[in-house]
């Protein structure tokens, strides 16, 4: 069973809804509450703080009989602001996607400004005077 799994199965058991949890840690929302349950991974400092939320601890045990068992809980972590990790990652994603598209924009706009200049001199075109620029291969120039 996935970390995941088992840490909404406990707020569940718990009675503690993701909106409660995220009001719990002051900062985070439901929905970057709701990223951390069904992400691919979760921090073990996160982990630890919906744990301690809920009432639970971590505790090791090795498979070998024996050996001491660990427990781990939240008594010495510091209360960490989960939703501003999560949403500068996420700011910093979308600025570099939205980044990348006017950079796509303004060398589109560029192309078909240059497109439009040649169009109006068809005659210098034909007769050798204009040299059509390889507009693909130009180099990015920040506006």
């Amino acid at each position: 069973m996935r970390v995941q799994d088992v840490t909404k199965q406990i707020l569940k058991e718990s009675g503690i809804t993701q909106q409660q949890l995220a009001e719990r840690f002051g900062k985070a929302s439901q929905g970057t509450i709701s990223m951390l349950l069904n992400g691919r991974t979760m921090k073990v400092e996160n982990l630890l703080l919906i744990l301690d939320e809920c009432g639970y601890e971590m505790v090791l045990r090795s498979r070998d009989e024996g050996r001491p068992e660990y427990v781990i809980n939240n008594e010495q972590s510091q209360r960490i602001p989960v939703k501003s990790t999560d949403d500068d990652r996420i700011r910093e994603i979308v600025e570099d996607v939205v980044a990348k598209k006017i950079r796509e924009y303004r060398k589109l706009d560029r192309k078909v400004a240059r497109m439009k200049e040649l169009e109006a001199r068809p005659n210098d075109i034909q007769a050798g005077k204009v040299l059509l620029p390889d507009l693909d291969n130009e180099t990015e120039v920040d506006e």
